[in-house]
């Protein structure tokens, strides 16, 4: 007890140097570890912030590229209609009228997510541009997969008994073939590797 009395009442100069270097020492480490603190908060919130910007952008990206597929499903409506309207595309015997709209149909199936190919699947049955009650068939029908070599769709498990897929070439879907199991291939049909 008698070195703690030292300090709290120093006797002599030498104790009162050492209790003001004790304090200066106490402030100095309480200074840093407050530093140590604002540098760790201030990483932790810049962190935070960034993460939140990310999410942000990811979310700007998402909404622009919701926005880019209606526009381009409208204005292919508006197409459509006109090509509808204007040129009789139902009766049309004009080969260029018809490989205009089969190119718009395209070009816009291409960019568009599920939902908005299941929509642009329905005006075109509505405007008995395809006339099957089979919607896999109104698919095949659409996107013509005879002589293409793009993917355009997962097939699993679909029945395509009486598909014409005589030069289509059929790819890997995530490691599986799109069309069931390699013995139900059809001849003329070439696997991509």
């Amino acid at each position: 007890m008698g070195e703690l009395a030292a300090y709290i009442r120093p006797g002599d100069a030498t104790e009162r140097k050492d209790l003001v270097n004790t304090f200066v020492l106490i402030g100095a480490g309480m200074v840093g570890a407050l530093t140590a603190l604002a540098a760790l908060l201030n990483a932790y919130f810049t962190r935070r912030n960034l993460q939140n910007a990310r999410e942000a952008l990811h979310q700007q990206r998402s909404l622009e590229e919701q926005r880019a597929q209606e526009d381009a499903l409208q204005a292919y409506f508006e197409q459509s209609g006109g090509l509808l309207t204007e040129q009789d595309l139902i009766n049309t015997g004009r080969e260029d009228v018809r490989q205009l709209a089969q190119a718009q149909s395209h070009t816009v199936l291409a960019r568009l997510d599920g939902s908005r190919k299941g929509a642009l699947l329905r005006f075109l049955h509505v405007a008995e541009l395809i006339r099957t009650d089979d919607p896999m068939e109104d698919l095949l029908r659409v996107t013509r997969l005879k002589h293409t070599d793009k993917p355009i769709a997962k097939l699993d498990g679909a029945d395509l008994s009486s598909a014409d897929l005589s030069g289509a070439v059929l790819g890997p879907w995530h490691g599986r073939p799109c069309l069931g199991r390699p013995q139900r291939r059809r001849p003329s049909a070439s696997w991509h590797k």
